[in-house]
């Protein structure tokens, strides 16, 4: 019994020694595969133009949103003045129709 424990700890060991071997040996290859990929970017001038177009699309696309956004801001107070505007000129015209009504009862109680 002693020894067959003994014999299922040693499997166990070597299968683990095993994942992580093959564990390293995949993280190896892909740190091998992603330097490679780098190398090709860095070396290909296509690449790196394209890079570089792709870039001036993020920064064309980033700065359009940011005018975009001024825009509405700017919309949006314009909106603000304007009913702002209407509702001043409202009030004043509803002032001055009072007021005209207050001078008609003033002249007619004179009269």
């Amino acid at each position: 019994d002693k020894y067959f424990r003994e014999s299922e700890r040693k499997k166990f060991i070597e299968k683990e020694e095993a994942l992580a071997s093959e564990l390293q040996r995949a993280k190896l290859a892909k740190m091998s595969e992603e330097k490679m990929r780098q190398q090709i970017r860095v070396n290909a001038p296509e690449i790196r133009e394209l890079e570089a177009k792709l870039n001036a699309g993020y920064v064309a696309k980033e700065r359009a949103a940011q005018i975009a956004e001024k825009q509405a801001i700017e919309y949006d107070h314009i909106a603000r003045e304007a009913e702002i505007g209407r509702q001043m000129k409202k009030e004043y015209e509803i002032a001055m129709q009072e007021e005209t009504l207050l001078e008609a009862k003033k002249a007619k109680e004179r009269e």
